[in-house]
């Protein structure tokens, strides 16, 4: 059986990114929300970045002030409902003429 790649940052599983992991061509359009005080931040922008850079929709949303987990960890905060409210948003957009 062949080697697993290792990503170049060092995480052990290949996997465990979804920057090292197979992107199929009929991906659907994602959304990825990043939080600007969370320490995965830079691993979501490049994602989204990477997303576009392959052809994929993708809408990729900051929330500077927050931390990681900040959409479903902390209750019902401005931030919450703002995430909520471009998930839901851009939610509809996918069914919307």
């Amino acid at each position: 059986m062949g080697k697993e790649p290792k990503p170049a940052d060092g995480h052990a599983e290949a996997h465990a990114t979804p920057l090292t992991a197979p992107i199929p061509t009929n991906t659907p359009p994602a959304l990825v929300i990043t939080a600007g005080r969370d320490p995965l931040r830079d691993e979501g922008v490049e994602y989204a970045d990477l997303l576009l850079a392959r052809g994929i929709e993708c809408h990729h949303e900051m929330f500077h002030d927050e931390m990681h987990g900040f959409v479903c960890s902390e209750g019902d905060t401005s931030a919450h409902r703002q995430a909520m409210a471009v998930i839901a948003n851009w939610t509809q957009s996918l069914t919307s003429p």
